[in-house]
């Protein structure tokens, strides 16, 4: 009986000590690791064209100068401030702006009660076959302006933080459409691009790009969203597509592995009347893109730190996170995820201390338990030899009952 239940309490007491250390194992969602270093090198850009209406022969359609916005997102592939997006997106056709520019017209005619809305499509159309956005002069290019802005960004700024951009390299919209715009900006956060291999089918991915953001003081922000989502095959444009999409503004946005490595950036399924941002623009592609631009996709020393420190976070090492996170923001003091999760460590740290010292406190407990089970059970099995019965016996041959 005794080793029954030296037995009994010494198995619910490895089970239950079993699964009392999971206070000091970091709690976080599944994507945040890669969210975690994925979401500091996503860029919103904003591209704007200024010009006037004309038709074929030049003259003016409208004496007011129309301004074409496109915003999109993209993925920051060298710290220098070298970045990847889509090249519909910043380095439109003259048939795209010009589309552009005629709706952008058209709808100004709607609010002055010129034109009716359900006409719309129809001028468009109408005047798409027979016009052409220019400059200021006959003839000339539309004046053009690139903007990058990091997390949260305000649209249709041209000073700071808004830094100015310049698109250095692209691949046409039928040979991979990806372009590579260099910032007027160093010393941001990158990413790492990852091998050159096809998304595997129903694989899981992380996908972000900037959405807008009604701001509380009237003004329209961008921020950063993401989903997981599943690599769905070839889509009706015969590219790699996701089940799902984060909204038109992440074209260009960055599509990462569970490690944040960058596997392709969003672009739109043209194959989809509704056009939905889902294809991808895969790492080969990417590749080839940095390849005729000549940049090199690298981290910087600010980004290994930054990844060594959300290790040690990760991995419940709050102690050791903190003092890593500090080591980051002594080198970039601007760097806010790492700012972001300095306070997240200390927090945990003051709360439940490091995983491993915990981890190590409740091993030795796991051990002082185990151990008294064998010294209980050890101490029976004695005294079972030790005390023997009684060998004498009733008359008739049985042992004495007492």
């Amino acid at each position: 009986m005794a080793l029954r239940s030296a037995v009994v309490l010494g198995t619910v007491a490895v089970v239950c000590l079993a699964g009392v250390p999971a206070a000091a194992v970091p709690t976080y969602v599944r994507d945040e690791p890669a969210l975690a270093v994925a979401a500091p090198a996503t860029v919103y850009l904003e591209a704007t064209y200024d010009g006037y209406l004309r038709n074929k022969g030049g003259r003016l359609i409208s004496r007011d100068q129309v301004t074409v916005t496109r915003r999109c997102s993209g993925a920051v592939v060298n710290p220098d401030g070298y970045v990847v997006t889509n090249t519909v997106c910043v380095r439109p056709s003259k048939e795209v702006l010009l589309v552009n520019a005629l709706y952008r017209h058209g709808r100004a005619l709607v609010e002055k009660n010129e034109l009716a809305a359900k006409e719309l499509d129809a001028y468009v159309g109408r005047l798409g076959e027979t016009s052409v956005f220019t400059g200021r002069r006959r003839g000339s290019a539309p004046i053009r302006r690139l903007l990058a802005q990091v997390a949260p960004a305000t649209a249709d700024i041209t000073s700071a933080p808004a830094a100015p951009a310049a698109v250095t390299a692209v691949l046409s919209p039928v040979d991979g459409n990806a372009a590579l715009v260099k910032l007027q900006r160093a010393g941001l956060p990158a990413i790492e691009v990852g091998p050159v291999a096809d998304p595997v089918s129903k694989s899981s991915l992380l996908i972000l790009g900037f959405g807008r953001d009604e701001a509380t003081d009237g003004s329209v922000r961008y921020v950063v969203r993401h989903r997981a989502v599943d690599v769905v095959g070839r889509t009706g444009t015969n590219r790699f597509g996701v089940g799902g999409e984060v909204g038109p503004d992440s074209r260009g946005g960055p599509v990462v592995d569970k490690s944040g490595r960058l596997v392709a950036i969003l672009d739109t399924d043209t194959s989809d009347p509704n056009q939905p941002v889902r294809d991808l623009i895969t790492t080969a592609t990417i590749n080839r893109l940095l390849a005729k631009g000549k940049v090199e996709p690298r981290l910087g020393a600010v980004d290994q730190a930054f990844r060594a420190a959300l290790a040690d976070y990760f991995a419940g090492r709050y102690s050791r996170a903190v003092g890593a996170f500090d080591a980051v923001l002594r080198q970039d003091a601007s760097h806010t995820a790492a700012r972001v999760y300095r306070a997240r460590a200390q927090e945990r740290l003051e709360r439940d201390g490091d995983a491993v010292e915990n981890s190590a406190d409740w091993l030795l407990y796991l051990l002082s338990a185990a151990g008294g089970v064998l010294i209980i059970a050890g101490t029976t099995q004695v005294r079972r030899r030790c005390v023997r019965p009684s060998a004498s016996t009733s008359g008739n041959g049985r042992r004495a009952e007492t």
